[in-house]
């Protein structure tokens, strides 16, 4: 309410009451006073004036009254109106002022498509004046591809309008290109709306543009990141299941791959060698149309670019944008450079055991290019690849030439052969037995083969003699040690004639160099297991960075098409982790350090979850999916439920990719059983393409799927099944397949196939645990029922997103969080203030997580105190956890990191710590 103005309300209610009372009365006076002269205050008036000057004054106050009356109706409508103009301007000015301030242009053409009105934003989005948008014409503000789609989605809207639309305030949207007034161009989101007349004819067309050039630079950034990831994923997974002679063509083909995504025009890899680093070997891709530079390159030393050779000294990489802009010193790389034709160009130096062993260079012959820090840590990790694939094919070939070596000696040398008669003494010895004992053959013929053969085999030698003599049956005994300085590989074999022991034939074999080619075998096996090590680890710590900031994302407020991205970067990377935890699953089958634990568990209930997961699969597919379990299959077991439930959700979700219609059946029976233990066959039965009778023993190998392209059309490392196989053997079974025909199944909607699947587990027994081990307990338990919340946590960890991933999940959680980006810091903030729980990285500078937890650990044990510490590393192997919980720590948990279980786990070992080690305030309340 303005002052000096009346308000509303009180019109309505004070005054509107003294009008009605007032028509009330003149109403009465004039229906029943006037005419009968009976109206109230006549005899008053009778006793005062005469009678027709009463009748007067009566008529008079009438009079006056009405024209009282119609005077105030005047001033309130004229009020009213008043009123209703100001309340005109005030919207007017609110909208003027709207449209002043506004960051979107707002804009009116007419229907031949001129300006009539621009809000004066155009400048701030623009930088045209209001004036100078209104001359301009469409083709002048819009590109010309803009103004076309423009004008056809004009066109369509009034082509398709009808005066009855059922739609009167008709508009669409357009993503266009503009241009600003210094020439370039900017992206736009144009949305526009028909304007009509009163009687609903479109008169012209109203306009809201608005910048969207962030939105598709923040696209932009997505889509590199994600091609980015895509191409690291596809080239370290190449390389791992790359032959050594293969390797030279990978490299060839990852430099093309990476330089067409750098949109680059030559890419390659310099090889050097020397105290005065010397090119020795070239990669090299060269986009179509462009000179090579291998044979100026081929035997060029590095050390004649010193400006060059000082940065790769330090390990620098050397981006150049423009080569003219390269200092005085850097003559010799100008002069280089040009004389290749390049323009820009980029050098990471590629490092072994931290000397110089590589460049990986890019060039850019047609222009300038500008070399982002996404751009340089794609070809770092790249170069890191191709070290480890190279360093990888050295080591084989040395293998390989070893083993060639090897096989050459054992193929062309004489075995040392013995033969011993009855007494034990020595009948005939081969030279090469004589030269391996350095003697002579007429010292070796006639002695007794105890004698010959040493002191340190005698204890050995003379109770195996005695066996062979008292037994025809004894079995011929072998073993290796050393012997002169040799590893060898002793073969004894008793000769009976008759059931009568009549001599022995002794084998000398030298495998010194077998062994030691093994012994290299091992190690080479060792480098590839720590490379895979390695590789997961690299590819764990940015998808953690990758997932949990997806999952962070998608809490927040986002538009359908944001989320729709997002999603999808969530579902790449979680098809990513399962592809290299396959990988690291073959790797120990390889390695033969694939292990299954033994504990109770209840078949039913691990069957009905592990259906229950894939539900959302099948139900997407419109999918039957069915579980069926004999009656007189047990239900409590002795086993590895985990592993079982990783064979059934590789053969089901299998099963599910591969069908289209229909149904996927899981059927549990009894194979087997005595007192001890019950063998089960798991079938898993389904109405897709089936498997070829040619391709149903191939599939079950490493990196197969049958038909080469069902990975290109259902996608998947190939390494499922042959994991699966591996699985059921360690149990006790083994798996089939076999794909029948629709007559022999009943079905009709495709050849279908089933999966067989045998297993053996052992029967609870009175004196079995019948409680899962402690690993089992820490993976499976869920959070504590009495769940801390506002804990102070102290997060060890040097990856910066990393860091924001752990610190965003903890605090949506309510927990207060502080960073610490090494070991050592992580421990001198401890000895500061206490925490309720730490979050340990077990790779970091200075000081890594192992370390740290000891420390942490007898700093506790000195104070009676106990820190819970929970393990958070991108190494997933067994070994990995063993090593954090025997340093110290009560939880480990692999990256990536799920909020959920990060939760549940900090619960638990808080409860846990504070039920152990209660606190004094704990205490109290006890």
């Amino acid at each position: 309410m303005r002052t000096g103005k009346i308000a509303p309300h009180s019109f309505s209610w004070g005054r509107a009451m003294l009008v009605g009372i007032g028509i009330g009365i003149l109403y009465w006076i004039l229906q029943s006073g006037i005419g009968a002269r009976s109206y109230p205050g006549r005899d008053f008036l009778m006793h005062l004036f005469p009678p027709d000057v009463a009748e007067t004054i009566m008529r008079t106050m009438v009079v006056v009254y009405f024209v009282a009356f119609g005077a105030y109706a005047q001033s309130v409508i004229s009020s009213g109106i008043r009123r209703a103009r100001e309340s005109l301007r005030e919207t007017e000015d609110r909208y003027r002022l709207l449209a002043e301030n506004v960051s979107d242009v707002i804009w009116t053409m007419d229907l031949d498509l001129h300006h009539n009105f621009v809000s004066p934003s155009v400048a701030r989005m623009r930088g045209f004046t209001v004036d100078e948008a209104m001359q301009r014409s469409l083709d002048e503000d819009l590109t010309a591809a803009s103004a076309a789609r423009f004008r056809e989605a004009t066109s369509r809207a009034l082509a398709e309008d009808a005066p009855d639309s059922q739609d009167p305030r008709r508009s669409w949207t357009l993503e266009l290109e503009a241009y600003r007034k210094d020439g370039s161009t900017l992206h736009t989101e144009v949305t526009t709306t028909l304007l009509r007349d009163a009687e609903g004819q479109p008169t012209g067309l109203l306009g809201v543009t608005r910048d969207i050039s962030e939105r598709k630079r923040a696209d932009a950034a997505l889509e590199f990141r994600l091609k980015f990831e895509k191409v690291i994923s596809t080239i370290s997974t190449t390389f791992i299941h790359l032959n050594t002679d293969e390797i030279d063509r990978g490299i060839e083909r990852a430099l093309e791959t990476i330089g067409r995504f750098a949109g680059v025009d030559r890419s390659h890899v310099l090889l050097v060698e020397g105290r005065q680093p010397r090119v020795h070997r070239i990669y090299e891709w060269v986009a179509s149309g462009n000179p090579t530079s291998v044979a100026y390159l081929q035997t060029r030393s590095i050390s004649e670019f010193r400006w060059w050779l000082e940065r790769f000294q330090r390990f620098e990489t050397v981006a150049i944008s423009r080569i003219e802009d390269l200092p005085p010193e850097a003559n010799a790389e100008r002069t280089l450079l040009e004389r290749n034709g390049v323009r820009s160009h980029i050098s990471v130096p590629m490092l072994l055991r931290g000397e110089l062993f590589g460049i990986f260079c890019c060039s850019a012959l047609q222009s300038h290019k500008e070399w982002s820090d996404d751009m340089i840590s794609l070809l770092r990790i790249v170069g890191e690849i191709f070290v480890n694939a190279l360093e990888r094919k050295s080591a084989e070939e040395e293998i390989a030439r070893e083993n060639a070596k090897l096989a050459t000696m054992v193929s062309g040398m004489e075995e040392g052969v013995l033969f011993a008669d009855a007494a034990d003494a020595v009948i005939e010895a081969n030279d090469y037995f004589c030269d391996f004992f350095d003697a002579g053959r007429e010292t070796v013929i006639g002695r007794r083969i105890q004698d010959l053969l040493g002191e340190d085999l005698r204890p050995i030698l003379q109770p195996l003699l005695d066996s062979y003599r008292r037994q025809s049956t004894a079995e011929s005994y072998v073993t290796q040690r050393s012997m002169h300085a040799q590893e060898v590989i002793l073969r004894m074999q008793p000769i009976h004639h008759n059931g009568t022991y009549v001599g022995l034939l002794l084998n000398v074999v030298n495998v010194t160099e077998l062994v030691a080619a093994r012994r290299e075998a091992e190690d080479a096996l060792r480098v590839k297991s720590e490379f895979l090590a390695s590789i997961s680890h690299e590819i764990r710590t940015p998808l953690n960075g990758i997932i949990g900031m997806a999952d962070i994302t998608l809490e927040t407020q986002l538009d359908a098409e944001q989320r729709q991205y997002i999603e999808m970067v969530q579902k790449c990377a979680e098809s990513l982790l399962c592809q290299i935890n396959d990988i690291l699953d073959f790797s120990k089958i390889e390695a033969c350090k694939l292990e299954t634990e033994s504990f109770a568990f209840t078949l039913r209930d691990s069957l009905q979850e592990t259906i229950a997961s894939l539900a959302i699969g099948a139900r997407s597919k419109a999918l039957a999916l069915e579980l069926d379990v004999a009656e007189d299959a047990p239900d409590g077991l002795v086993g590895d439920p985990n592993r079982l439930r990783q064979i059934l959700v590789n053969l089901v979700g299998n099963a599910i990719k591969f069908t289209d219609h229909g149904f996927v059946r899981l059927h549990v029976l009894r194979e087997s059983q005595d007192d001890e233990s019950v063998l089960l066959h798991f079938a898993v039965s389904d109405t897709g393409i089936g498997v070829p009778a040619d391709q149903q023993d191939q599939i079950f190998e490493a990196f197969s799927q049958g038909d080469p392209s069902t990975t290109r059309k259902f996608g998947g490392t190939g390494l499922g099944l042959a994991i699966s196989s591996k699985l059921a053997q360690m149990m006790g079974g083994e798996i089939w397949v076999e794909s029948p025909s629709p007559e022999a199944t009943g079905h009709t909607g495709g050849p279908g196939s089933i999966f067989h699947m045998t297993a053996r587990f052992a029967l609870p027994q009175v004196h079995v645990q019948t409680e899962p081990s402690d690993a089992a307990t820490r993976e499976s338990a869920g959070p504590s029922d009495a769940e801390p919340a506002g804990l102070a946590i102290l997060l060890a960890e040097d990856n910066p997103v990393n860091q924001q991933v752990a610190k965003r999940m903890l605090e949506k959680r309510g927990h207060r969080v502080e960073v610490a980006d090494n070991g050592r810091k992580a421990f001198d903030r401890l000895a500061e203030q206490p925490f309720d729980a730490v979050l340990m990285d077990v790779h970091m500078p200075e000081m890594d997580g192992l370390e740290a937890t000891r420390a942490i650990r007898e700093r506790d044990h000195a104070n009676g105190t106990h820190t819970p510490i929970v393990a958070m590393t991108a190494s997933a192997a067994r070994v990995d956890r063993d090593r954090c919980l025997r340093a110290g720590m009560d939880e480990f948990l692999s990256k990536p990191i799920r909020a959920d279980e990060l939760h549940a786990v900090i619960e638990r070992v808080v409860a846990q710590t504070r039920e152990r080690y209660p606190r004094p305030a704990d205490a109290e309340l006890d």
